[in-house]
């Protein structure tokens, strides 16, 4: 379960029940069910844990599969319910990953719902006099996940910086520190995608400052966010700071999946910024390994793609560049954006300028372009702009001879 094998964890508990027919066991046999979308196979696990003996906290972490059990049916009102439920039960009896896990089963049906932002703040108001520690920690990293919707999606990127500042200011309200610390990376983020630089450093820097007391098992973005803004200006051992600093956090973060997918994704892109595409191919490569490992998470490694693109693109592997744009467009195609639309076009035209067709790869890195500029991100638009290009150059030079 914990390395994101759950195919694995349905035999090991099988194996498991089959000496014991233990509640306990049966519960987390359905976790690793539901872990694969197969809430059917999961009932008759979840139906055996709730006949046998159970204590508070253990009923509450059965409402919160529960939930997770009525949002892949689809009936989220029953998941919204149940969820609430478990967090309830969760606060009073359960632990600190009882009431995370909860809390993640809300904002994930909230974000469902298409009414993540006031779902989000709700929960940052209930976060009043909550100390410190790993349950924060995850609130706050799962969220991050769920905000990346947020920047990068048609219906919400316009204004997702005020909506930054308006979850800053209920934060305080409320004294939370790692709620502010949030609020002040999602507004740094949106000025990192819109390339004002400055006003990104200051509000990442800021973010950092407040998440530092968490202690080890903190939030790795913000770290992350100032890598790639390093990065994209040319502060190349900055970044690699940064990306230093960022390891030591997914080392040991209960988010795995998360930290790693975009700590790799952001060494690919500090890698292609210093010229060294074969380093952006290792990480590429341990992009897959740490899905491999702990599990895949699509949203945080989406950069991965085309900046992989490129890398494979510089050193003539066309079938490698090819794979990462059919990867690229299925994520795409299954959380359509023009953002998101802009990644997968930039890798397609680097897989066709692999392959020799530069003239395929000028017109995707038109439409690269075009998607980027629609979402407001400067950088990449302007990225875009100078391949094409480069590609228009390269079609002349090769009519001149």
């Amino acid at each position: 379960m914990q390395s994101g094998d759950p195919a694995a964890a349905v035999k090991a508990f099988g194996q498991a029940l089959a000496k014991s027919a233990n509640g306990r066991i049966h519960r987390k046999c359905a976790a690793a069910w539901l872990m694969l979308h197969r809430p059917a196979e999961a009932e008759p696990h979840l139906d055996a844990a709730e006949r046998a003996e159970q204590d508070a906290a253990e009923r509450g972490r059965l409402r919160c599969l529960r939930a997770q059990q009525a949002w892949e049916r689809g009936d989220l009102d029953t998941a919204h319910a149940l969820a609430e439920e478990a967090h309830a039960i969760a606060v009073a009896h359960g632990d600190e990953d009882d009431v995370a896990a909860a809390a993640e089963a809300i904002a994930f049906v909230s974000h469902m719902e298409g009414d993540w932002r006031p779902g989000l703040q709700h929960q940052i108001e209930r976060m009043t006099g909550v100390t410190l520690g790993l349950r924060v920690a995850r609130f706050c990293d799962f969220n991050h996940c769920l905000s990346q919707y947020q920047l990068y999606g048609d219906d919400f990127h316009g204004d997702v910086g005020e909506y930054a500042r308006e979850t800053l200011a209920i934060a305080e309200r409320a004294d939370a520190l790692p709620a502010q610390a949030f609020a002040w990376c999602l507004l740094g983020e949106s000025f990192l995608l819109a390339a004002e630089w400055d006003e990104a450093a200051a509000c990442l820097e800021r973010s950092c400052e407040l998440y530092e007391p968490l202690g080890s098992r903190t939030v790795a973005l913000p770290w992350l966010r100032r890598a790639e803004l390093a990065a994209c200006t040319g502060a190349h051992a900055e970044a690699t700071a940064l990306l230093k600093r960022a390891t030591a956090i997914a080392t040991v973060t209960p988010m795995a999946r998360h930290a790693w997918a975009r700590l790799h994704a952001t060494a690919a892109l500090a890698a292609m910024e210093r010229g060294e595409p074969e380093a952006a191919v290792r990480s590429v490569r341990a992009t897959r390994a740490a899905a491999a490992r702990y599990g895949e998470c699509q949203t945080c490694s989406a950069l991965v793609n085309p900046v992989g693109a490129h890398a494979y693109e510089q050193l003539g592997a066309a079938e490698e560049a090819r794979a990462l744009a059919a990867a690229a467009d299925q994520f795409a195609g299954s959380f359509p954006s023009a953002a998101w639309r802009g990644m997968a076009d930039a890798a397609a035209a680097y897989a066709a300028a692999a392959a020799g067709d530069l003239a395929g790869a000028g017109g995707r890195f038109r439409s690269a372009a075009d998607g980027y500029g629609r979402a407001g991100h400067a950088f990449w638009a302007g990225r875009a702009a100078a391949e094409e290009a480069r590609i228009a150059e390269n079609v002349q030079g090769t009519a001149a001879h």
